[in-house]
C-alpha cells in the first residue's frame, strides 16, 4: 500500500503545483513565486528524463553566491559576505540572500546601467550621448528604487514629452527619434522582441509583416519631434533635448506617394479619423493583455540574462523560423508576469529560486553538449560593467571612487542651486562615469553570448597587466595585498583571504599546497602574495560568471 501511495504521489505531485492560491481580484489564479519556480523545475525534470540527460548537481554555496550577486547587483560579493554565507547553517539562506540582494542599492545601480545601455547605448562619443546618459541615469535609478511596474516604465519611455532635464524618460524617443524608422525599429525590438525593421524597404522575409505594416506602425511616431536646448555660450552648446508632438504628421512608403495611416502590427488602424496622441495609442496597444509580444519579450530577455541563453536568441528576434526552445515555460512565466502587475523583482525571484538556475556549471560527458535544456549553468563572460565594478571591489578602489563621486555630485548640486549652468553637458558626468566609459570601450562583449574559454584581446590584456588602476591598488604599502598581510599573520589565512576576495571561494587543497610552497620559496615576501593575487584576478575563473 505504501509503495502504491508513493508511486501515485510521484505522478500527482506536478499537478499539485497548479492548485489555486489567493486570487489577484480579477478572477485569475495567482501563484506564489516559489510555486512558479517549482513548476519550472518540474517541467525541466521531465525534459531531462525524456531526453536522457543527467543534470549537473546543485551549485555549491560559493558558486551560487557569486553567480547571484553578479546577476542581481552586477558585482562579486565582498570576502566577509562570502565567509558569512558559507558558514551559515540556515536552510533558507539562499532565498534570504536573494531578497537581500534585491534590496541592495547595487541592484538599483546595476539594472539602471543595463537599461541605460538598452535605451541609449554605451558609446559616449555619439552626438548628444552625454545628454541622454546624464538625463536617463537618475530617472532609471528612481524606476528601480521604486520597483516601477514594467508596463508603466515602458509607457513612460514611449509617450514622454518635455525636456530631458525635467523628464529622463524622454531620452528614448529623443535618442532614436532622429527618424521614424529608427524609433519604430527600436520600439519593436526592445519592447516586443520583433525585428520589424526588416520590413522598412520590403516585406519581412521571415514574418507576416509587410512594408505597409512597418510604416503603419511608424506613423504613430510621425508627430514626435526633438530639438536641442542650447546654453548661452559662444558658440551655443546643447545642454538638453526637448521632445514634443506636432498636431500633424504623415508618413509615406519610400519612393511612393502612398500615405500610410497609423496601424497596429498584425492589427487594424485606430477607429478615429482624427487621431489623438498617437504615441499614447501605440503604448496602449503594446501594453494591452491581448498583445502576445510584450510580456514574453521581457521574460525572454530576463531569462537570457540569468541563464546565459534565452528561449529565443537573439532576444529581440522572435519570428516564424526562430521559435522558442521551451514555449511552455515562456508562456507560464509571461502569464505570471502579466498577472502580477509586471513586477520585475517578483520575476527575478521566480527565476533565481529555481533549481534550474542553481545548477552547477561543471558538466559531465552526459550533458556536456546540452546547450538547449539548461541541465547545467552556462558560463558567461562578465559584462564590461560587471568586470569594472568587480575590479573596483577586489582592489579596494570602490570606496575611493565613490567618495570622489559624492564630492563631485555635491559640487554640481551647489552650482545648480546657485543658478549656475554647465558650459558643457559633460561637466555633469561624474568621475566614475568617465572611468567606466573608458573601460567599456575596451571591454565590450556580445550580448548574452555563452563562452567556453576566455578570449581577451591584446588591448584587454595590456590594460589589466599594465593599467595604473590594477598596479596601484595591488602593490605598495597602501595596496589591497598589504592590507591582507596586516590583517592576518598566517600564510594560510592570507591565501584564503585572497581567494575569498577574488574568486569568492576557499582555495582547494591542491591550490593551498601549491601557493603555500610558493610563499615559502619567496620567504613570505609581500611580492609572493601580490603574485598570487595577480594570478587569480587574471584567471578565466575571475572573468566569468559561472
Amino acid at each position: 500500500m505504501k509503495n502504491r501511495f508513493l508511486g501515485a504521489f510521484r505522478y500527482l505531485f506536478p499537478l499539485l503545483l497548479v492548485l489555486p492560491f489567493p486570487s489577484s481580484g480579477t478572477g485569475e489564479t495567482v501563484l506564489r513565486p516559489e510555486e512558479i519556480s517549482r513548476q519550472v523545475d518540474s517541467y525541466f525534470d521531465s525534459v531531462w528524463e525524456k531526453e536522457g540527460i543527467r543534470a549537473s548537481k546543485a551549485s555549491s554555496d560559493a558558486e551560487f553566491l557569486r553567480r547571484v550577486s553578479l546577476d542581481i547587483t552586477g558585482v562579486i560579493p565582498k570576502p566577509d559576505e562570502v565567509l558569512e554565507f558559507l558558514r551559515s547553517r540556515d536552510r533558507d539562506k539562499r532565498t534570504k540572500k536573494i531578497d537581500e540582494l534585491l534590496a541592495d542599492p547595487y541592484y538599483v545601480r546595476h539594472w539602471a546601467r543595463i537599461w541605460e545601455n538598452l535605451i541609449v547605448g554605451r558609446d559616449g562619443q555619439r552626438r548628444f550621448q552625454a545628454i541622454y546618459r546624464t538625463a536617463s541615469r537618475p530617472w532609471l535609478k528612481n524606476v528601480f528604487e521604486k520597483n516601477m511596474p514594467y508596463d508603466a516604465f515602458v509607457r513612460e519611455l514611449i509617450t514622454a514629452k518635455g525636456s530631458t532635464d525635467d523628464n529622463g524618460a524622454t531620452v528614448f524617443v529623443s535618442k532614436w527619434g532622429d527618424t521614424v524608422a529608427n524609433v519604430t525599429g527600436r520600439t519593436a525590438s526592445l519592447f516586443m522582441g520583433v525585428r520589424v525593421q526588416c520590413a522598412e524597404c520590403h516585406d519581412h522575409p521571415f514574418e507576416d509583416i509587410s512594408q505597409e505594416d512597418f510604416w503603419g506602425m511608424a506613423a504613430f511616431f510621425a508627430q514626435a519631434r526633438r530639438r536641442p536646448i542650447r546654453n548661452d555660450a559662444k558658440p551655443p552648446r546643447p545642454i538638453a533635448m526637448r521632445v514634443y508632438d506636432r498636431k500633424r504628421g504623415d508618413v509615406f512608403i519610400p519612393d511612393t506617394k502612398q500615405k500610410v495611416v497609423p496601424k497596429f502590427l498584425h492589427g487594424t488602424a485606430p477607429v478615429a479619423d482624427r487621431y489623438g496622441n498617437r504615441r499614447e495609442m501605440l503604448a496602449n496597444w503594446i501594453l494591452s493583455p491581448d498583445n502576445k509580444y510584450f510580456a514574453r519579450a521581457m521574460v525572454n530577455r530576463m531569462w537570457g540574462h540569468f541563464f546565459g541563453s534565452a528561449f529565443v536568441n537573439p532576444v529581440d528576434d522572435f519570428n516564424a523560423t526562430n521559435l522558442p526552445t521551451h514555449p511552455e515555460v515562456l508562456a507560464l512565466l509571461a502569464e505570471d508576469f502579466r498577472q502580477n502587475g509586471y513586477d520585475l523583482k517578483r520575476l527575478i525571484r521566480v527565476l533565481v529560486n529555481t533549481d534550474v538556475y542553481q545548477r552547477a556549471s561543471a558538466f559531465s560527458r552526459n550533458n556536456a553538449e546540452d546547450h538547449r535544456h539548461y541541465s547545467r549553468s552556462l558560463m558567461r563572460p562578465m559584462s564590461p560593467e560587471q568586470l569594472f565594478y568587480s575590479l573596483m571591489r577586489v582592489t579596494n578602489y570602490e570606496e575611493t571612487m565613490e567618495k570622489v563621486a559624492r564630492k563631485q555630485e555635491a559640487r554640481m548640486q551647489r552650482r545648480m542651486k546657485d543658478g549656475g549652468v554647465p558650459k558643457n553637458i559633460r561637466d555633469n558626468v561624474t568621475f566614475i562615469d568617465r572611468v567606466l566609459e573608458r573601460f567599456t570601450t575596451v571591454f565590450e562583449n556580445d550580448e548574452m553570448g555563452e563562452a567556453v574559454d576566455f578570449t581577451s584581446t591584446i588591448t584587454q590584456a595590456l590594460f589589466l597587466m599594465n593599467g595604473n588602476m590594477s598596479n596601484d591598488m595591488l602593490q605598495g604599502n597602501r595596496g589591497v595585498v598589504a592590507g591582507i598581510l596586516k590583517k592576518y599573520e598566517s600564510s594560510t589565512r592570507r591565501i584564503e583571504e585572497i581567494f575569498l576576495s577574488t574568486l569568492s571561494r576557499f582555495p582547494s587543497k591542491a591550490e593551498m599546497r601549491l601557493y603555500s610552497s610558493f610563499v615559502r620559496k619567496m620567504k613570505g615576501s609581500q611580492v609572493a602574495y601580490e603574485d598570487i593575487f595577480w594570478v587569480q584576478v587574471n584567471s578565466s575563473e575571475f572573468f566569468f560568471n559561472h
